[in-house]
């Protein structure tokens, strides 16, 4: 029931873009990538991570992010303030479609895998070359279990800086 009413609360469209935070065993993942366009589900805890990437390994719409929520937005959110007016095609970035090849600061080129988790060096560099334009350039909506130690600062972090959401559905 409470699921329900939080799918209800975001007024879900199939060509949303949907940021979860806390995506835990998934359950919301699940509900949120049946009905929108991309599910990107940021989710901290390890031991939670391998599962998540496994159920959703055949949804080409979800991409899981194994990261730390406030820090990894907040880098995005710099990218996004500091990032140059430019032309971008997200299929031309590696944003769309298994196997895809993401550019690198060198100008090589690496597989980008949008169901495996982006940790440590591989999150930092996917994000500042191209991912940030995967996510932040389209208009989003944030639909989230937020855990109960980081609410106030996600939420701060989310209104307070570019780019902001156009809805914010949560609940703690």
């Amino acid at each position: 029931e409470v699921l329900n009413d939080i799918i209800s609360a975001a007024e879900l469209t199939a060509d949303d873009v949907v940021l979860e935070v806390g995506a835990g065993q998934g359950i919301l993942t699940d509900a949120l990538a049946k009905r929108v366009k991309r599910v990107v589900a940021v989710e901290l805890d390890q031991a939670f991570v391998p599962n998540l990437v496994e159920r959703f390994a055949k949804r080409k719409n979800v991409e899981i992010v194994n990261a730390d929520f406030l820090q990894w937005w907040g880098e995005k959110a710099r990218a996004f303030r500091t990032a140059p007016v430019r032309s971008f095609s997200p299929a031309s970035a590696g944003c769309e479609g298994s196997g895809a090849l993401v550019p690198t600061a060198s100008g090589d080129t690496m597989p980008k895998h949008p169901h495996k988790p982006l940790t440590g060096a591989l999150l930092r560099r996917v994000t500042k070359e191209s991912d940030e334009h995967c996510f932040i350039d389209q208009a989003f909506k944030v639909v989230a279990n937020l855990p109960y130690g980081i609410t106030s600062h996600a939420l701060r972090i989310l209104l307070e800086h570019e780019p902001r959401p156009r809805l914010i559905v949560v609940m703690v």
